[in-house]
């Protein structure tokens, strides 16, 4: 939680929460229903170098906070230095893209790839989240009702239910949040509710994990209708996600896995 929680600090000092929409050109055919992520036909910003500098920092955070990766930095953190334009700019497009063979190919650093990859995905947050923002304003999302990001396509880390009633999905890479149907299942759609269920620890209420059995998959979903604190608008998923690893835990004691059995 220390890591998640200081992490977040940086990028908000970088790429700070849009407290209004920005401005978009006039609907047209962009406003037509998407098919794939807009990552996919809008190119990215420029943003080798931001992204760079937030990998360096990541690392730096990470390995002051668990001396285990301390030696696997070391290793890697000259090479992040000294990285040429060119290379900064495969690497920045290899993260926006997800290409993981070609970002682990790059590291080098056996036994810790998959830190590696988290470290990038969250070198991404400062470039991406203003990007997304941009994108989406004024911009409905209403017919996505997909399981990954309209956006960057990453996969949804969490869902909240809002004091309207309306559930939505959130990005943990972009923070983009998109509608999605509040009765069925967000991985196969199931809505029958005999296999599709919730349950929720009182301490950490008012949280809870939605299960289905149709497809075996869960999804933690923030439920702000009662109010209190966790209702305000402002609430950080991403560090929240990180907050309620308990849940996650009791979801896959009893069978259950993010993203259902497909995955």
């Amino acid at each position: 939680m220390d890591f998640v929680k200081a992490w977040r600090r940086y990028v908000d000092g970088r790429a700070p929460v849009p407290s209004a929409a920005p401005e978009r050109p006039p609907a047209g055919d962009d406003d037509a229903p998407l098919e794939q992520p807009l990552i996919l036909t809008v190119p990215p910003p420029p943003g080798a170098d931001e992204f760079t500098a937030a990998l360096r920092s990541a690392g730096d955070l990470l390995a002051s906070l668990q001396p285990r990766f301390g030696p696997t930095w070391e290793r890697l953190k000259p090479r992040v230095e000294a990285a040429r334009e060119a290379e900064r700019e495969r690497l920045y497009s290899a993260a926006v893209l997800r290409q993981v063979p070609e970002l682990l190919e790059w590291a080098q650093v056996d036994g810790e790839g998959e830190t590696f990859l988290t470290l990038a995905e969250l070198a991404l947050q400062p470039v991406l989240r203003p990007f997304a923002a941009t994108l989406v304003a004024g911009r409905s999302l209403a017919a996505w009702r997909r399981p990954f990001c309209p956006v960057c396509g990453r996969e949804a880390d969490v869902a909240r239910i809002r004091p309207d009633n309306l559930r939505f999905l959130h990005c943990p890479v972009c923070d983009t949040e998109w509608p999605v149907t509040r009765l069925s299942c967000v991985w196969c759609g199931a809505d029958d509710p005999k296999k599709v269920q919730f349950f929720t620890l009182e301490v950490l209420e008012p949280w809870r994990v939605d299960t289905c059995e149709v497809c075996g998959g869960y999804m933690k979903t923030l439920d702000q209708r009662s109010g209190g604190p966790l209702a305000m608008p402002g609430v950080d998923l991403f560090v929240e996600d990180a907050r309620t690893l308990q849940l996650d835990l009791l979801a896959q004691r009893e069978g259950f896995r993010r993203g259902g059995r497909a995955h």
